[in-house]
């Protein structure tokens, strides 16, 4: 009991103490990172909303951040947008470009792009490579701002040889396409390299495909093989599809109709319409999947929904056949019609048959 009373007694003695002589903004936010670091959090949090009260852009910035993330506290976008605009508006280059976050994504505020660049270009002079980098992607697609292919790069490039990921693989595309800068293959696969070779996956499979075409570098289906691999087993649809391509024909492996159609369904399954439109096809001729004309007339119907003409032609056919559907004339031309707007060969060829 004596022990207890002893530690009361102190605690309001500090109390007192802190009464007659208040911790300023710094030491209240020392204090509050010390306690974060023992696991205290709750005090912690107090302390560093103390300072943050007060003005301290350190303490606003990592009290905006618990609340972004949900660190020690649940998440409250409301409140990180609050925290994350006071320190933003002392100047603070991080802050600023998570508030262009909030306002592109519409977290804890009105969704308002232009708002969003405004502070990812405060952010992006102020040299925050992640800014530099969204600013760019802003500009490129035209988010919020009118799409400026050459401004676009310039903060690319700025983000890129800061080892920013994003920006290198956009750099490879700015490169490939000519959008910005003059089209240069070479300086497309060696982003490419670059962002591929730590870790970025769309990254890999854009090298994979300047290996599988010959783009920049001399054609390798060993090479592409591999990188579509690497992109395919972190679930990127593009690489599944391509990896589906190389089963399928024997580029760069053994080919393997089995494993090929595994990779088609994979990417099918995102919705991917080339590999929708080429499991069909396994399925319509019995390759690496048991014959079964619904499954294929199933996955022609996926693709030609997203407007794949090949698709379109094939579920035509199906119709006009009867294969895997009841045989109707009328859908049969429909699709034929879909697909030949589109300048499908052999459905302008099927469309003038039936209107004989």
């Amino acid at each position: 009991m004596k022990r207890n009373t002893f530690f009361i007694i102190l605690f309001l003695n500090l109390l007192n103490v802190l009464a007659q002589h208040p911790l300023d903004a710094y030491e209240q936010y020392s204090l509050g990172m010390s306690l974060y670091d023992e696991g205290k959090y709750e005090e912690a949090l107090f302390w560093i909303e103390q300072a943050a009260d007060q003005g301290y852009l350190q303490a606003q910035n990592s009290l905006a951040q618990c609340y972004h993330l949900g660190t020690v506290v649940d998440k409250d976008y409301l409140k990180a947008f609050y925290w994350y605009s006071k320190a933003a508006y002392q100047g603070d280059s991080q802050s600023q470009c998570n508030l262009g976050v909030f306002y592109l994504k519409g977290l804890g505020t009105a969704r308002e792009p232009s708002k969003a660049v405004y502070w990812f270009e405060k952010s992006a002079k102020n040299d925050n490579e992640l800014a530099q980098y969204n600013l760019g992607a802003c500009l490129f697609y035209g988010e919020g701002v009118n799409t400026d292919f050459q401004q676009a790069f310039m903060w690319f490039e700025k983000a890129a040889k800061k080892g920013q990921l994003d920006s290198q693989y956009y750099l490879g595309c700015c490169y490939e396409e000519g959008k910005g800068v003059e089209q240069n293959y070479d300086k497309a696969v060696f982003w490419y390299g670059n962002a591929a070779n730590r870790g970025h996956i769309n990254a890999m499979n854009s090298l994979g495909l300047c290996y599988y075409n010959g783009i920049g570098v001399e054609q390798n289906y060993t090479y592409a093989f591999y990188w579509f691999n690497k992109a395919a087993q972190e679930n990127n649809a593009n690489a599944q599809y391509y990896l589906g391509v190389c089963y399928e024909f024997g580029n760069g492996v053994e080919q393997n109709y089995l494993l090929a159609a595994n990779w088609f369904e994979k990417a099918a399954n995102q919705e991917h319409s080339e590999a929708q439109y080429y499991l069909g096809i396994l399925y319509d001729e019995g390759n690496g999947v048991q014959q079964n004309y619904s499954k294929a007339v199933y996955w022609y119907e996926k693709s030609a929904s997203q407007g794949n003409p090949n698709a379109q032609y094939n579920l035509g056919a199906c119709y006009y056949n009867g294969d895997g559907v009841k045989k109707d004339l009328e859908k049969s031309r429909l699709y034929f019609i879909m697909a030949a707007n589109q300048g499908h060969e052999k459905a302008i060829a099927a469309l003038k048959l039936i209107n004989k």
